[in-house]
Formats: C-alpha cells, structure tokens, sequence
C-alpha cells in the first residue's frame, strides 16, 4: 500500500498549492475541506445543522458555511458539536478513499489528504507520515543587496 500521508498548515499556507504538485508528481490526493463540502451536501448533515441551528443556515436547502461559521465562532459549545458531527464523517470518508485510491491503476506513490485541523480533530495517529506547509518568508528588502537591516 502507498504511503498515507497527511498535509497540514495554517491559513494561506500553501497546502493546496502543495497538494497539487504531489498530484502532479503522482500521489493520489484529497482534501478534508472538499470532503465537508460534500457532506453539508447531504441531507442527513444538513438536517442535523439546521435541527441545531435554524433553516437560516441553509437557505432554499443548501447550507451556508459562513452562517453555521457565525454560529461556531461565536460558542465553544456549538462549535464542539459540529466537530463532534462532521470529524467522525470525515475521517471514514477519507478512510473509504484511502481503500480505493491504494488500489488505483496506476498505483499511486503516495496517498496525500490535505488536513487543515489535523492535530486539533485528532486524527494524525491515522497516517503514516505528516507534512506541514509553511508560507514562504517574505525576504527583507536589505537582505536582498547583501547589505542587511539598517538602524535609522
């Protein structure tokens, strides 16, 4: 079986970018946020996130991340029930994935799930290995002539 890795970093990070180039370089990937996007598609999470917190959270059927996201940030205890409804589901789906995509033709090199909250939703026991995406840093305009920061 190829290599399950998991690829974590803060916002604006650059994990899809990276996630992107290991597809190119022939890992199979998959990202946690698509995967929530896809279960707030679904009837039984829609029905649960509106049972907790209104139809206004999902206006003419669809659920509107930025609304149950007002909600969320705004209460440790409805923030602690999402999680408690959506990390299960996610980490099946990605176990379901990882099932189909090892056995890929071609083989993968590496099976790659793109994890934002990897060490906070607990799940980094469940790879083999785990990668972190950091932002470049930015170069400080002395530095690039070689002559460094000045005092002023």
């Amino acid at each position: 079986m190829p290599p399950f890795v998991a690829l974590t970093g803060g916002l604006g990070a650059g994990k899809s970018t990276a996630l992107a180039a290991l597809e190119r370089l022939g890992a199979a990937v998959i990202s946690s946020d698509a995967v929530v996007h896809e279960l707030y598609a679904s009837s039984a999470v829609r029905d649960r996130v509106t049972e907790r917190f209104g139809a206004d959270v999902a206006p003419e059927g669809v659920v509107d991340r930025a609304a149950i996201a007002a909600h969320v940030f705004a209460n440790d205890d409805d923030r602690a029930w999402l999680e408690q409804l959506l990390w299960p589901l996610v980490r099946q789906h990605i176990a379901d994935w990882r099932e189909r995509a090892s056995h890929g033709e071609p083989r993968p090199r590496a099976l790659v799930v793109e994890v934002p909250l990897l060490f906070e939703a607990g799940g980094e026991q469940m790879y083999d290995g785990r990668g972190v995406a950091t932002p470049p840093i930015a170069r400080n305009r002395g530095s690039e002539s070689g002559g460094g920061a000045s005092a002023r």
